[in-house]
């Protein structure tokens, strides 16, 4: 139960993370991890969710953060519209898969409690953690199937054709293989990437992915 919380605390982080970086126009390649973490965190404190480092933010923090991205998106055009003309849709997260989210946030402190606390906390039952765990696994699929979650590659090996054209040959986390028509990709590290076309992504949203 807790490696699914676990889980899902880092799918939440990688996706507060692409679209902040997508929206607010943050450079990640060839930059220092803490450089771009750094210029997150600005957008985080900018927003009032919180004053601690992107990296440190916990499970309903990460939660309220999306909650005001959703709200930002109202209130600002501009996002809103840059929003919709690459991804077809005007939120992060639709309002039933927040209101999972906040749903399974109420267990998580109980689930996570220690022992030794002082004050006894009442943890869900076996039934109430098995509709939790389908729950969740339900939120993935739908994150999944919506493309709401990037993809994660990483390049194998590049290729310039007898035009001179530079292209790049990657694996995504599905195994799936891409061809990209990019300027440059560093092999060594992996990216988050969005593309409308598949299997060669065409001008995709590519974004280092440094957590």
């Amino acid at each position: 139960m807790v490696d699914v919380y676990g889980e899902t605390e880092r799918v939440l982080q990688d996706i507060a993370y692409f679209y902040i970086c997508f929206l607010w126009r943050i450079r990640t390649r060839a930059r220092k991890p803490e450089e771009v973490e750094a210029d997150v965190t600005n957008v985080v404190k900018d927003l009032r969710v919180s004053e601690k480092p992107f990296s440190k933010l916990t499970f309903g923090e990460l939660i309220k953060l999306v909650r005001t991205l959703n709200k930002e998106l109202r209130r600002n055009k501009n996002l809103k519209n840059e929003l919709f003309k690459t991804f077809s849709r005007n939120n992060i997260l639709p309002k039933k898969q927040m209101e999972i989210l906040n749903e399974m946030s109420k267990y998580r402190a109980p689930l996570f409690a220690h022992k030794r606390e002082k004050e006894a906390v009442k943890r869900p039952d076996r039934k109430t953690c098995s509709e939790m765990v389908q729950t969740l696994e339900e939120f993935s699929r739908f994150i999944n199937e919506n493309k709401v979650y990037p993809k994660v590659i990483r390049v194998t090996y590049e290729v310039t054709n007898e035009y001179g054209t530079r292209y790049f040959k990657a694996v995504d986390d599905e195994e799936g293989e891409w061809t990209i028509k990019y300027q440059w990709l560093d092999p060594s590290k992996p990216y988050f990437m969005y593309s409308k076309t598949k299997p060669v992504a065409v001008d995709p949203i590519i974004i280092e992915k440094i957590f």
